[in-house]
């Protein structure tokens, strides 16, 4: 399971390192009261122990079973349970070699979690292998370069750029080491977060709604953790989104305004839309892509802080591992010897050294004033140990029964609240009527519960969380125990709102964008019936002047034959007496008895008609027939005229005279009446439709 855990890990920090490697890792500069030092600064895990002496008398070995070295502590107990004898041979030398043993050890660890000058030093020493060397720097030379440390990162403090902070340094180190060590393991950092909340408060007034909103809702958290991630990272993506909306509502805003200006639509309207939707999904795109750049750079820093802090606390644990072995075996048996111990006709004579061990297992798991007993009892000799069997025991645990009271009722507390690994040690230790087995869990059970529960929580982070939350996983997994109940119980639940924080926002994104196409495709709609309708009012527009130009056209063509016809009319009245010579009477020809209008025959200069001839077939196929004029008129010498000029007439010549006779022979009177009224028919028609087109207009 862990292992599947740990590919999909590495699968995603793979991920995100390649999201990084395409990102900046720069961020605006924080408002925050504080940078993280650049320098180290020395942690209280670090810190010196009390060099171990060399034990002279039981109490020494007492001691030597409480703070020695794993392997210090596993024969001093077997010196205490031994007798008297055994505590001698311990006395005089048996604690030599293990004291010896468990000092080089401790040098060894030095070398990765002590502070900076103590891990060289400590290296150094290892190198030269020498005992006498070990137990000087172990007696006196890591408390003086741990002082050393201390004082370095003091100094550097003094050029931190936060006054608070610099005049803290200054006034530790005019104080002396003390002051020293208390400022660097504990006051410089409550001075950083109390400018923190002033910077937090300074935020609070901010314009911005959003960014305001988000430093109020840091600082009712009351951790200074939480308020200096706020300045450092969260205050940056609040605005980041609130600049986005801005943008985004605001090209929204003005596509709306836009449209509602121009209800019919028009192309340009359509165009600034298209537009519109590109600088949103730009302004879009880039967004996302600052978020990413942040976290993935929130992401670094906060991996370069934890890695050490890992360290350190694997170190810890190594240190902490035989003391939770010798717990857990004590717990385990202390109920058994008491049994026997205890049971009717029981010989603590005879079982001196199963009541040597049951009190010095009391010594280690039982609660404090039981520990108290017994510690005297060890130093009290089988005497004191077996009235501490006897009645002691009881005596102390009667004192200790508030204590055990509490310290069930948190063990039922974690057994409804804790995880599931919490909750199974926590069941396993309530079941027990023995307490010890209660005290276990709380001392270290607990702890073990605990860090498994974590890391399975941050594993599952990692396969079905958003990003954020998948971060603050993998700086979980990176960092200490610490670190890992930090995210259980603070920033999985803080990485888990921004995700949903984000995630809200890109709907509300989306959404606008999605408005802003929809609003785009309408006008570019609206625009297309607008041309369309241009373009009906263009065409409807070529029609009437063509229509108007046809019209006119047409009334020009009525006005002129109209002008002939009363040209002819008038030269026909202006005239008279000449019908009877010189015009043709074609009511007799004709059965509407209407005469049609006869063109007198034309002055001198103007030019003969000629007309058809009439006579036999052939000669009307050999004879071409003339091209019918659009206006036809009959151009008939008068009668007074024909008189007047027949002296002409006659002396011309017989070619010239031809014509006017093939005229006369070839048209009869009934064909000139029906060409007159043919040409009438035509403009009364004209006429006609003149007036019923004005009549329609109308």
């Amino acid at each position: 399971m862990l292992s599947s855990f740990r590919a999909t890990r590495r699968r995603v920090t793979a991920a995100l390192i390649a999201v990084a490697a395409g990102a900046s890792l720069l961020f605006a500069a924080p408002a925050q009261a504080y940078d993280i030092p650049t320098f180290e600064v020395p942690h209280a895990a670090q810190a010196p122990v009390p060099f171990v002496e060399r034990a002279t008398d039981t109490a020494g070995v007492v001691e030597l079973w409480k703070t020695g070295g794993p392997a210090t502590r596993a024969a001093a107990a077997t010196a205490l349970v031994g007798g008297a004898d055994a505590l001698q041979a311990f006395l005089d030398a048996g604690q030599d070699v293990t004291l010896a043993a468990d000092r080089k050890q401790l040098v060894t660890e030095l070398t990765t979690r002590g502070s900076a000058h103590v891990r060289s030093t400590a290296q150094k020493i290892l190198a030269a292998n020498d005992p006498a060397t070990i137990d000087a720097f172990l007696a006196t030379g890591w408390a003086e370069t741990w002082k050393g440390d201390l004082r370095v990162a003091a100094t550097f403090f003094q050029e931190y750029g936060n006054v608070h902070v610099e005049r803290a340094a200054a006034e530790s180190l005019d104080k002396g080491d003390g002051a020293i060590e208390k400022f660097v393991l504990e006051g410089w950092r409550a001075k950083v977060w109390m400018t923190d909340r002033m910077a937090a408060y300074a935020v609070l007034a901010s314009e911005n709604p959003a960014v305001s909103a988000a430093a109020e809702a840091a600082l009712k958290t009351e951790n200074g953790d939480v308020v200096a991630d706020f300045l450092r990272y969260g205050q940056f993506v609040v605005a980041g989104h609130d600049a986005e909306l801005r943008t985004v509502s605001g090209l929204l805003q003005q596509v709306k305004a836009d449209v509602a200006a121009n209800p019919n639509g028009t192309a340009a309207v359509a165009d600034r839309a298209k537009a519109a939707i590109e600088k949103a999904k730009n302004a879009a795109s880039a967004a996302r892509e600052a978020d990413t750049a942040r976290l993935m750079a929130d992401w670094k820093f906060q991996s370069a802080q934890a890695l050490p802090r890992a360290v350190i606390d694997g170190a810890s644990m190594i240190t902490e591992k035989p003391l939770r072995e010798a717990f857990a075996k004590a717990a385990k048996e202390v109920p058994g010897l008491l049994a026997t111990l205890t049971a009717p006709g029981a010989d603590l004579n005879t079982l001196i050294n199963e009541a040597r061990q049951a009190t010095l297992d009391l010594g280690l798991v039982g609660t404090p004033e039981v520990r108290k007993a017994a510690e005297a009892a060890l130093l009290g000799g089988d005497a004191a140990i077996k009235d501490f069997i006897t009645v002691g025991h009881d005596a102390a645990e009667t004192l200790d029964g508030t204590v055990m009271l509490n310290e069930r009722q948190r063990v039922a507390q974690l057994h409804a609240t804790g995880g599931e690994y919490v909750r199974k040690a926590a069941s396993i230790a309530g079941k027990s009527w023995s307490h010890p087995d209660t005290r276990y869990f709380l001392e270290y059970g607990l702890a073990q519960a605990q860090e498994l529960d974590n890391r399975i929580l941050a594993y599952q982070k990692l396969d079905d969380a958003d990003l954020e939350l998948r971060v603050a996983a993998n700086i979980a997994l990176e960092g200490s125990r610490a670190d890992a109940q930090a995210f259980a119980t603070v920033w999985q639940f803080a990485a888990a709102d921004r995700d949903a924080a984000t995630t809200a926002h890109v709907a509300s994104i989306d959404a606008m964008i999605a408005e802003l196409v929809g609003l785009a495709d309408t006008a570019a709609v609206d625009a297309g019936k607008a041309a369309d309708a241009a373009k009906a009012a263009e065409e409807a527009r070529q029609a009437e002047e063509a229509r108007q130009a046809e019209a006119a056209r047409q009334a020009e063509a009525a006005a002129e034959a109209a002008r002939q016809a009363e040209a002819a009319a008038a030269a026909a009245g202006g005239q008279p007496g000449q019908a009877g010579a010189g015009q043709v009477d074609v009511s007799q020809h004709s059965g509407a008895g209407a005469a049609p209008v006869i063109v007198p025959w034309p002055r001198d200069y103007a030019p003969a008609v000629g007309l058809a001839e009439t006579g036999t077939p052939a000669e009307a196929a050999a004879t071409p027939a003339a091209t019918p004029s659009p206006a036809p008129s009959i151009s008939v010498p008068p009668a007074a005229s024909a008189a007047k000029d027949s002296a002409s007439v006659d002396s011309q010549s017989q070619e010239a005279a031809t014509p006017l006779a093939a005229s006369s022979a070839g048209m009869s009177g009934w064909t000139i009446g029906l060409i007159v009224a043919l040409v009438l028919a035509a403009a009364g028609a004209i006429t006609f439709l003149l007036r019923r087109k004005g009549a329609a207009s109308a």
